[in-house]
């Protein structure tokens, strides 16, 4: 057996809906923020002598490319070109 949805159940749904999008959109704003501060810390630690992008990307739960983006210093080195002299 279904059972039909009513004028009011529809619009309380509605109504349930946005709250949901009110959350979502509060964590969003809460979600950025706290990656904002994680990319500043990662910026810090990088510029420690020492840093290496595989030590700090776990600690921050990203890999190390993405750690590498942020502070490309940290990322494999080139080697120069051979003069062609």
């Amino acid at each position: 057996m279904t059972s039909k949805m009513t004028n009011k159940d529809f619009t309380t749904g509605l109504s349930a809906l946005r709250g949901v999008r009110d959350d979502i959109k509060a964590i969003r704003k809460e979600l950025a923020q706290l990656e904002a501060d994680r990319d500043k810390r990662i910026l810090a630690l990088g510029a420690y002598e020492k840093a290496k992008a595989d030590r700090i990307a776990p600690a921050a739960g990203l890999s190390v490319v993405d750690v590498v983006a942020l502070v490309p210093h940290l990322g494999p080195q080139q080697p120069a070109p051979p003069s062609l002299s």
